[in-house]
Formats: structure tokens, sequence, C-alpha cells
């Protein structure tokens, strides 16, 4: 958890009130923590 958030630039505290619903969840936050993990988020138009 303390590599994820030091990548996202937060602090683990910080990550884990995210996480637990106590402080709002942004995607900028999301993405932080994708790039982190080394996973990619695809969108595709539907048919």
């Amino acid at each position: 958890m303390s590599h994820v958030a030091q990548q996202c630039g937060l602090s683990s505290e910080s990550m884990r009130r995210q996480l637990n619903g106590t402080r709002p969840l942004y995607f900028d936050s999301v993405l932080g923590v994708m790039r982190a993990l080394r996973i990619q988020l695809r969108v595709e138009a539907s048919a």
C-alpha cells in the first residue's frame, strides 16, 4: 500500500481514506494506482 501511495504522490493514510470511502476517490488517484500496479484501462465504443 505504501509503495502504491508513494507512486501516486499520496501518503499511505490518504490512500487508505480514499479507498475506504472516508475521503472522495478522484479519478487521477485511480489512474495513479493503475500506473503503480502497471495495469491499463482501455475504453472501446460499443458495437
